[in-house]
């Protein structure tokens, strides 16, 4: 049996997502998921809010919890990062790639709880910019 090395090597956690690094929303890739359809557009913006806020929320209960839920925040991420992929919400994906990670190379409290701030706060910055669409 090999012996294992007496050392680890420390996983550099990525940064909590720049919220001002372009648009929220990539209408051009949302167009060409819905082919152009104003009516499919609105349609996929409002279920991925919905979703994007119940997942928010599951993940801000979660990660203020003491019990080791790293597992299910991981899963919540990737819902979220696959769900975004339909509607082009850069930041968003940004955010929960960057919690997938930090949930998968086990992340301290602190940082994990940085990383669901993140997610919250691009949901919200997403959220507001879905609404000026949905109004239209």
């Amino acid at each position: 049996m090999a012996s294992r090395p007496s050392f680890c090597y420390k996983m550099d956690m990525p940064e909590p997502v720049d919220l001002h690094q372009g648009p929220a929303l990539d209408l051009v890739h949302l167009s060409h998921q819905s082919l152009g359809d104003p009516a499919l557009e609105r349609e996929l913006l409002a279920l991925f809010d919905a979703q994007a806020r119940q997942i928010v929320h599951m993940l801000h209960t979660l990660s203020s919890g003491k019990s080791n839920t790293a597992r299910i925040i991981h899963n919540l991420a990737q819902t979220l990062k696959g769900s975004v992929q339909a509607v082009g919400a850069r930041h968003v994906a940004r955010a929960a790639e960057a919690l997938e990670y930090a949930t998968a190379h086990n992340a301290v409290k602190h940082q994990m709880t940085a990383h669901v701030a993140g997610v919250e706060a691009a949901v919200a910055e997403t959220g507001d910019s879905l609404s000026d669409i949905l109004r239209a």
